[in-house]
């Protein structure tokens, strides 16, 4: 748990432009539709490449991902190079959005840490050999990825109630995962704006997740000023990572 933890933190402190992007749920689950519409073609041996359309299709069962946030994600990404736009010779009124190198190596380093955790808690199953030495794995995973979260309802009744709270809010999902880990290392807590500069927040968001969690019962004053993980968090934060690393596990086994 610690050194998922850990990876955690340092996926969402670098590369820091494309954490500013996901910073938030609805924006993540466009990164990650776009990335799994993408491999899945690429699997069945077209070009890849995903139009406006499609994203739309698979991002309407989310209600908090609308028109005007996929068009706007859509645009930074490939504004900030994390996905390049051509027009369709078919159609040339229709763009396709391809995910970037970069952004898929971004895709793999939050993958490893899933790989690393199941390698530990599944010796005998070859994730992390697959990851090293595939060059497909990781777009079979991405692939596969995208669709149980539409689907699987066991999951989304069985997801704890700070998920809300983590994925609603931007910055929340960071400082939970920084505040588990200084707890879990027994060590000080960094200070609100070295929080902000680590994940490129604000100040005014910083202070205004902590505000949220208390009145959650997520964070409770420790010593001093820094707050501390309450037990509520800690059983929940548990629950969800269980429950990923559950889900991840059925995943790769499929692939």
């Amino acid at each position: 748990m610690r050194d998922y933890t850990a990876a955690l933190v340092a996926f969402r402190r670098d590369p820091r432009v494309v954490n500013k992007l996901i910073s938030q749920e609805a924006r993540y689950r466009v990164v990650n539709h776009l990335l799994s519409l993408h491999a899945g073609k690429m699997l069945a041996g077209g070009a890849g490449g995903v139009t406006y359309g499609e994203m739309l299709g698979l991002c309407s069962a989310f209600p908090e991902v609308g028109s005007r946030v996929l068009k706007t994600m859509l645009s930074m990404l490939v504004l900030t190079g994390f996905a390049s736009s051509r027009r369709d010779p078919a159609d040339r009124r229709v763009k396709i959005y391809t995910p970037s190198a970069k952004l898929v190596a971004v895709a793999c380093s939050r993958l490893a840490p899933i790989v690393d955790a199941l390698q530990v808690l599944e010796p005998d199953v070859p994730h992390a050999a697959a990851l090293r030495n595939d060059p497909t794995f990781w777009m079979r995973a991405i692939h596969r990825n995208g669709r149980p979260q539409l689907d699987s309802e066991v999951l989304h009744s069985h997801m704890p109630e700070f998920i809300a709270f983590a994925a609603g809010r931007e910055g929340a999902a960071q400082i939970v995962y920084a505040v588990m880990l200084a707890d879990m290392d027994a060590a000080p807590l960094p200070s609100r704006s070295a929080l902000a500069r680590q994940f490129r927040l604000s100040k005014t968001q910083v202070w205004s997740v902590f505000a949220e969690g208390e009145r959650l019962g997520y964070f409770a004053a420790g010593d001093g000023t820094a707050p501390v993980a309450t037990d509520k968090l800690h059983r929940q934060y548990t629950e969800w990572t269980a429950l990923e690393l559950a889900l991840c596990s059925g995943i790769l086994a499929e692939i």
